[in-house]
């Protein structure tokens, strides 16, 4: 079960003084409507109150938030692409919360994201849903949509900051968005700052939403409703307003998981451990772990153990056999997590295939089909045929197995009475030496009765272990003498395209038009030699399809026929068909992953890919339509070939695959490798680069083009170099954000792109530094704490402001966000003479920020001598009172002791004004 760990309260102030911005607070805010959805008390704040979280962040929510489920913690620091750490890395706060999603009485669908940092820039954050229950390509459960990056999800939601928030349709999938949020008078998103600090800084907080009724007629077929079962995957994307199933070279960090083999390895990994959850309502809930089995189990047990990493009291432990709902029992999990289900009737038979599910308290019942066990006592090839020496009507005899039993098949599948338990013969006794009699006559072989009760015609035999496992078939032929005389039935074909893995159907041929008197009969299937299935009556010429179990790979599939009439006479089997090695079909062609670059003489010494078939698949590379290396073989979706793989600069590079019992698949795609350009005079000469700017220059080698990077993501397109110099221009304001790490690589011809070069880092537009702020001072008279409210004129939109005191280091009150208007911000309980500074800046935090030139001092416990310039003013608390000065001369006020509450000064000359009073203390 999910446990919730709380913040220590040293760690929230640890975050105050450190970090000084006020969690909870939003700071790129939503506008239009969206605004009271995200915030709907519109106090600037994501958390209960402006003070912001403290121990929780989300039990301290403004909006009631639930989280949704994950195998574990969030990992930093494991993306595929941007930074570690940064603006697509997803953080929890020790208790699997990266995402989080909540349901409005408004219908409006809520989700939160927690990032490990952020940036003014257009990335896509995606929240996958999965609608039907359906997803991988295996079991009862199966997507018939499956994809090696949609393994089973029916919509996508994705935050493309900068440009709203978009719905597609994935199960097809439709790369074009069929739900668009785009107005910007009315964005749908937010950022504000988390609780948590992970990778020693700042988490924040991306909330978006979609309208629940958008998405009911949007997807008619999917019936969904606010009750509907949904299961839940968070993953986000380097690429500027794309879905990642259509886009996914460019995924960057899936939530919950570390580093996968590929994404659909880790979906489904997430996605196993989710009770499916309604839109609304309570919690998701994680399903418990699966259990155990101990085995070998023999047929006739009536008792199971087993053991669970569940020891949570009561863990609760159900047993199902055969896939019925219904459990054949439940047990309880010791606190050794140890458990036992005894008693069981009837007890287990040879066949039965067994699971368990554990569901541990407050989780969801694990699935209920973990760790399948069938009990097969017939491990192994089956055991040899009876030896038959004689047969007659009235018996078989022969030799076999001691201990084995005798069974006889007549050609309609039946089979006969057993010999009586009486019999000395049967099962085999020592000696090994058998006797199978039609009646209860217990002699030896051909003695006894005298009856003939065996019919003349073909029969199937086989000696049957104590365990119910069947050996080969013998077959023999019964000629008593008159009347009708068997012969050889005839031999049937096998259609060998028929026979492939899985099939329930077997297409034989025969022709009975040709054959005596009778023309009907049946044909028997035998896999590996093993009986197998048996036809209903066949009559005529043509082809005939046999019902059988699905086939399995890698055997072999033969058949035999026998004549038979209705009179109940019948013929000799006849003789084996033609054998069909049961192929599973073609395999399918893999995919060669990536690209490759590398210096001219250089080669590439290992391959990867990636392919939909099961594991064990070989895998050959090719080097120009030759094999290259050894072969490898396919694990979990995924292949990387390293022996003896030397592949040569400007070669075509491809893979055939070929799975067990399968044919060898078509060539895969082809990627070429090559040769890497070479960076000749490249470098970045604008300096500084600003946040915002719109081109970025520099010098290169004619005939070379060039393509810029921020934090590894390409920005705007390749230019060309002209007379040694180069511009990329036209970049929208988004794309160069503060703290962005610039590069650059030429590309020459048809080579592939040069080592990167630096080209230093976005710096900021710093915010301004003159605002005025007022009071002009503050005095404390006769009180020994307090706290002052400072208002800031003309704000700047989006700067964050906070207050610090003298030392510069010390933040005091909460931070706020700055909106073009004047703003007032209070500062905590102060308890000495301080000066108050105000501090501007952007988040993330970093060297974007300043100090404004005013700033206001606080006075405690004296009657200063106060100067007052003109148009200023003075407050001071305890026994209040007030001073304006107006006119363009300077003038002093010494406090007295009076009450006065107002003291208006007219400019004339400097003065001196003495305040007198019975009231002493009063300023």
């Amino acid at each position: 079960m999910i446990k919730k760990i709380l913040f220590s309260i040293t760690l929230m102030s640890s975050f105050y003084l450190v970090h000084s911005q006020t969690p909870g607070m939003i700071f790129e805010p939503a506008t239009g409507a969206s605004a009271a959805v995200l915030d709907p008390n519109g106090d600037g704040y994501v958390s209960l109150s402006t003070t912001g979280f403290v121990t929780d962040d989300q039990l301290e929510s403004e909006i009631p938030f639930t989280s949704l489920v994950f195998p574990g913690s969030e990992p930093t620091s494991d993306l595929n692409n941007a930074p570690n750490c940064g603006f697509t890395d997803f953080a929890d706060q020790g208790d699997r919360d990266p995402a989080q999603k909540y349901l409005s009485p408004a219908g409006n669908w809520l989700f939160r994201l927690r990032m490990g940092g952020t940036a003014p820039n257009a990335k896509s954050y995606s929240v996958l849903i999965d609608t039907d229950g359906k997803f991988g390509n295996t079991g009862a459960n199966a997507d018939p949509n499956y994809t090696i990056n949609n393994p089973g999800f029916e919509i996508e939601i994705v935050l493309a900051t900068k440009f709203g928030v978009y719905v597609y349709d994935v199960n097809t999938p439709n790369c074009t968005p069929v739900i668009s949020y785009t107005s910007t008078t009315d964005v749908h998103y937010q950022k504000s700052i988390a609780g948590s600090l992970n990778c020693g800084d700042l988490d924040y907080f991306y909330d978006f939403y979609v309208v629940f009724a958008d998405l009911v007629a949007q997807f008619p077929a999917l019936s969904l409703s606010t009750s509907t079962s949904m299961r839940y995957v968070i993953v986000d994307n380097t690429a500027a307003k794309a879905s990642t199933i259509c886009q996914p070279n460019s995924a960057s960090d899936i939530g919950g998981v570390g580093n996968c083999p590929n994404l659909a390895a880790c979906f489904t990994q997430i996605i196993d451990v989710q009770q499916p959850c309604a839109p609304g309502g309570t919690s998701c809930t994680i399903r418990s772990d699966c259990p155990t089995i101990n085995n070998p189990i023999s047929a006739g047990s009536n008792s199971l153990t087993g053991t669970s990493t569940e020891t949570a009291v009561p863990t609760i432990i159900k047993v199902y056999k055969n896939g019925n709902a219904t459990p054949i029992g439940t047990a309880t999990v010791s606190a050794t997590g140890t458990w036992t289900l005894s008693a069981i009737t009837p007890t287990l038979a040879n066949g039965d295939v067994l699971s368990a599910s554990a569901t541990a308290p407050g989780e969801f019942e694990s699935l209920t089909t973990c760790n399948s066990y069938t009990i097969i006592s017939c491990t192994g090839a089956p055991v040899a045929a009876p030896v038959i020496t004689n047969a007659t009507g009235k018996n078989f005899c022969g030799t076999g197995l001691v201990g084995y039993d005798i069974q006889v098949i007549n050609p309609v599948g039946s089979v006969f009475t057993s010999n009586p338990a009486t019999s000395a013969y049967l099962p085999v006794p020592a000696g090994g030496s058998w006797v199978w009699k039609c009646t209860g006559n217990t002699g030896g072989c051909n003695s006894g009765s005298g009856v003939d009760c065996i019919p003349e015609g073909g029969y199937m035999l086989f000696q049957v272990g104590p365990d119910g496992c069947k050996s080969l078939p013998a077959f023999e032929c019964v000629t008593i003498g008159g009347g009708y005389s068997p012969v050889t039935s005839i031999t049937p074909t096998i259609i060998a395209s028929s026979a492939v893995s899985g099939a329930t159907s077997v297409s034989v041929a025969i022709n009975l038009n040709a054959a005596p008197s009778p023309t009907t009969g049946y044909i028997y299937l035998f896999v590996n030699n093993a009986y197998y299935a048996v036809s209903s009556i066949v009559a005529g010429s043509g082809t005939f399809a046999v019902n059988c179990p699905a086939l399995p790979g890698c055997s072999t599939v033969t058949a035999r026929f026998i004549q038979s009439a209705a009179s109940g006479d019948h013929d000799c089997f006849s003789a084996e068909s033609n054998s069909v090695v049961i192929s599973g079909g073609v395999t399918s062609a893999p995919i060669v992953l990536g690209s490759f670059c590398v210096p001219s003489g250089s080669v590439i010494t290992s391959v990867s890919g990636s392919s939909s078939e099961a594991n064990g698949t070989v895998i050959q590379v090719f080097e120009n339509g030759v094999a290259e290396g050894t072969t490898v073989t396919v694990n979990n979706g995924v292949w990387t070939a390293t022996t003896s793989i030397s592949i040569a600069a400007g070669s075509t590079i491809t893979a055939k695959a070929t799975a067990p019992c399968k044919t060898i698949s078509a060539f895969s795609n082809s990627v070429v490798v090559s040769i890497q350009s070479s960076a000749g005079t490249l470098s970045i000469t604008t300096n500084p680069i600003v946040e915002q700017a719109t081109s970025i220059s520099g010098i290169g080698t004619n005939g070379s083009t060039i393509q810029v990077y921020i934090d590894g993501y390409p920005v705007g397109s390749p230019v060309a170099v002209t007379s040694g110099s180069w511009t990329v221009s036209g970049l929208a304001s988004y794309e160069l954000y503060p703290q962005g790490v610039i590069t650059a690589a030429a590309t020459v011809g048809s080579g592939c792109a040069s080592n990167a070069v630096a080209g230093g880092t976005v710096i900021c537009i710093s915010p301004t530094n003159t605002l005025t702020i007022n009071p002009a001072s503050v005095s404390f008279c006769s009180v020994a704490s307090g706290t002052v409210a400072v208002s800031v004129t003309n704000s700047q939109n989006l700067i964050v402001y906070q207050l610090y005191l003298a030392d510069g280091v010390t933040p005091t009150g909460p931070s706020k966000l700055g909106n073009g208007a004047a703003i007032t911000l209070t500062t905590g309980v102060l308890t000495s003479s301080t000066t108050l500074k105000l501090k501007a800046f952007y988040l993330p935090p970093g060297s974007c920020q300043i100090f404004q030139i005013d700033n206001v001092p606080v006075n405690f416990g004296t009657n200063p001598t106060l100067t007052l310039t003109a148009s200023s003013s003075s407050v001071c608390s305890g026994n209040t009172s007030s001073l304006t000065v107006t006119g363009a001369s300077s003038y002093t006020w010494n406090p007295g002791a009076s009450t006065g509450t107002t003291v208006v000064v007219t400019p004339t000359a400097t003065t001196v004004y003495t305040v007198t009073g019975a009231n002493a203390g009063g300023c």
